[in-house]
């Protein structure tokens, strides 16, 4: 502040300006020291003073700009490669066996390879994969008694196979079983008949009536 106030007492003693509008002659400039010189010498240097003012406060703050574009989306990156597949994992012990299950309810009767006594086709698993076979009666008075059983349609597979028929009847609580055989001949035809005639064989004087429902045919090697 001291410096300041000496400089602005220098000026104020060395400059002194007159700018008056009492007369058109030349404005003056005093100078204490070197004399009155006019404005119009070509020896006029003038001394400029430059006062610092104190800082002033800060303005007030401006509007805010407007708010950008929003920005663009990113390029998606590429894709990495695919992961080398894991190893296989060891198999495991096989566990120990299950208790055995409860039995199962036993299975009704068969009556494998049997007929009515009605004759029909009847389905074999033997030389031949079906033949045909029927019974016949005959009148004797006041019934009908069995006369002959014929299996034909016989395959030639057969030849040389023994044919069995088996067969029951029932006479006053009595069961009586019959079988009979014969051996099959292919080139004497496709069918074998068993009637009385047949040795071993005893259809006579049977009752039709009497006869159990069903008959049994097997096929079988001639040993």
């Amino acid at each position: 502040m001291k410096r300041i106030a000496i400089f602005v007492l220098f000026l104020a003693l060395t400059r002194v300006g007159v700018a008056m509008g009492a007369s058109g002659a030349p404005v003056g400039i005093g100078n204490f020291f070197l004399g009155p010189p006019t404005i119009t010498d070509s020896n006029l240097n003038q001394v400029l003073g430059l006062l610092v003012g104190p800082e002033g406060k800060p303005g007030a703050a401006g509007i805010a700009g407007a708010n950008g574009i929003p920005g663009i989306n990113g390029v998606n990156g590429v894709a990495g490669p695919q992961g080398l597949p894991g190893a296989q994992g060891v198999q495991g012990p096989a566990g120990p066996a299950g208790a055995p299950g409860a039995p199962g309810a036993p299975g009704t009767g068969g009556t494998v390879n049997a007929f009515g006594l009605g004759g029909g086709q009847v389905a074999l698993n033997a030389c031949d994969d079906s033949v045909n076979i029927s019974a016949s009666q005959t009148f004797a008075t006041t019934k009908f008694d069995l006369k002959s059983i014929t299996v034909s349609n016989i395959g030639n597979t057969c030849n040389g196979q023994k044919v069995i028929i088996h067969f029951s009847y029932t006479i006053a609580g009595t069961k009586t079983s019959v079988s009979c055989d014969q051996d099959f001949d292919f080139t004497k035809g496709t069918s074998v008949t068993f009637d009385s005639t047949t040795p071993g064989c005893a259809i006579t004087g049977i009752d039709m009536k009497n006869l159990d429902t069903n008959i049994g045919l097997e096929f079988k090697e001639n040993i």
